[in-house]
């Protein structure tokens, strides 16, 4: 059975080594915990990442954010399993002041 429901909390962190944020080169860390339900049963699960990436200042406020890097994944529950290294891509878009 694929997991019927679930309801996370993540966390993000991310380091701009040039200076400039909230543009230029990052480096950046994810941490996400997640309650997963089945309809069997019930457990905890998550993942984290590691980023690097580019973000870009569209106009004055607007800040356009792509990122590569790895995740390590821990969703288990009844037959279904998604667990491991995989590749990630992260895009963010927000409000910058």
């Amino acid at each position: 059975m694929l997991f019927r429901s679930g309801l996370g909390l993540e966390t993000v962190v991310r380091a701009f080594p040039g200076g400039h944020a909230p543009f230029g080169w990052w480096i950046g860390a994810r941490g996400v915990l997640a309650y997963l339900h089945s309809g069997v049963s019930s457990r905890l699960g998550g993942y984290t990442s590691l980023f690097a990436g580019y973000s870009f200042l569209l106009g004055r406020h607007l800040a356009l954010g792509l990122g590569l890097g790895l995740s390590y994944f821990d969703y288990r529950i009844d037959t279904a399993e998604v667990t491991g290294l995989l590749p990630a891509a992260r895009t963010t878009l927000g409000y910058a002041f």
